[in-house]
């Protein structure tokens, strides 16, 4: 059985992060959008990691309150653990970092992939992902409560082992940082296919209770690819990939919990398009105001191949609103895998893009918004010009709020650089 239904064959990987250099202020209303600056790359996955997984998207980061910058990726450690979760931090925005140490703590040489990272208001850290130790695909999860020193006993978060469970994501509620949220793709039933999944634990993750299902159809299509963020107020926003309608293709659907997670509303469509374009890869945040924003990668311009589109709620996830395109390139050129993040006014977006082709093949860019509607020209992040790489990059971009100010945003992904280590 296959890790996952995203992994991507690609060569010989390293996990690289850029951090903005410059703080900038968040400007008036009717200012312009602001690109941050972004300074020299920093290779991120060292020995005893000899080099970034094979297996789906990867890393997952996170800043704390405390100014530090924690991040989870799946790394190959040799034959003897084979991949494993990694984690390491910065202390100094992200210039330089900690040695990884591994999460997982089976003793085999199982595949470990698929991280994501989250913290509560005290920086502890909570990381959940893909594990084939007993077999097939589960959900498991880890809890660092001393900065990221050390893990605690790894815990399986899925109630049912029948077949497969992948792709998860995590979050922490504001309020109550025992109660920690999952969600995952879930094969259990043969008659549905595969599913939204959503367990919490209440107690800070030493136990999780009993899963619920999220997509509400009753069709045997594939849904995938969810993505979890808790709003202010407490709701659980969750955005997957759902081809329910068959006739227009994949499409984002998005659901929310008024309770903790109990029961789930019914499930309305995010992308607005009526043709039959696929939409996949979707991302969410929620700011501080209560405002909902969702990115994904759109098919439906046909002359421009895959874009990265967003839309935003302002009424918790009743409906959204129109759809807007991200990237500023019109040609043929796919932008891909999209990660969000929104913070003290500003909405930032990093995906991979092929605008430079044969000459660095796929790079990360950004741009940023103040409202939702228009963004600031493109900006690539990575600084290397490598020609003909091999790899489809997954970015993963994080922001921490104070005051008036956005701190610097940083951003992590997958890139082939180096020759193979040992």
């Amino acid at each position: 059985m296959s890790l996952t239904r995203r992994t991507i064959p690609i060569g010989v990987v390293s996990a690289l992060l850029a951090v903005a250099m410059l703080a900038f202020l968040v400007p008036s209303a009717a200012a312009a959008p602001v690109a941050p600056h972004f300074g020299p790359n920093v290779q991120i996955d060292v020995p005893p990691v000899y080099r970034a997984s094979f297996f789906g998207p990867s890393p997952s980061i996170a800043a704390g309150t405390n100014g530090v910058v924690y991040l989870a990726f799946a790394g190959w450690s040799g034959a003897t653990t084979g991949d494993d979760i990694d984690f390491t931090m910065s202390s100094d925005g992200g210039r330089s970092w900690s040695t990884p140490i591994r999460v997982n703590d089976d003793a085999g040489a199982a595949a470990q992939a698929e991280p994501s990272l989250a913290l509560d208001p005290s920086n502890n850290i909570y990381i959940v992902w893909t594990d084939m130790r007993s077999g097939n695909n589960d959900v498991y999860f880890a809890k660092s409560v001393n900065g990221g020193l050390t893990f605690g006993a790894n815990l399986r978060v899925n109630d049912i082992t029948t077949n497969s469970q992948s792709e998860p994501d995590l979050a922490v509620d504001p309020v109550n940082p025992h109660l920690v949220h999952v969600v995952w793709t879930d094969t259990r039933s043969p008659i549905l296919g595969p599913d939204i999944f959503y367990a919490n634990s209440t107690n800070g993750g030493l136990s999780f209770n009993p899963s619920v299902r999220v997509n509400d159809d009753v069709t045997s299509t594939e849904q995938g690819q969810p993505a979890i963020a808790v709003a202010p107020n407490r709701d659980v926003d969750v955005v997957w990939r759902d081809p329910r309608s068959a006739a227009k293709g994949p499409d984002i659907y998005f659901s929310k919990s008024s309770d903790l997670g109990a029961t789930w509303s019914p499930n309305i469509y995010v992308n607005s398009d009526v043709g039959s374009a696929a939409q996949q890869d979707p991302t969410i945040a929620v700011d501080l105001a209560g405002t909902i924003y969702v990115a994904w990668t759109d098919g439906r311009n046909a002359n421009t191949a895959p874009d990265i589109y967003e839309a935003w709620s302002a009424n918790a996830g009743a409906s959204f609103g129109a759809n807007v395109q991200v990237n500023d390139d019109r040609g043929l050129a796919p932008q891909l895998s999209p990660s969000l993040v929104a913070n003290a006014g500003k909405i930032q977006i990093a995906w991979a893009d092929y605008r430079t082709g044969g000459s660095t093949n796929y790079d990360i860019y950004t741009a940023s918004s103040e409202d939702g509607i228009s963004w600031s020209p493109n900006m690539k992040v990575n600084d290397d010009t490598l020609p003909n790489n091999s790899s489809s990059p997954h970015s993963s971009i994080v922001g921490r709020s104070a005051g008036t100010c956005t701190r610097p945003p940083s951003t992590s992904w997958r890139r082939p650089r180096t020759p193979a280590r040992p």
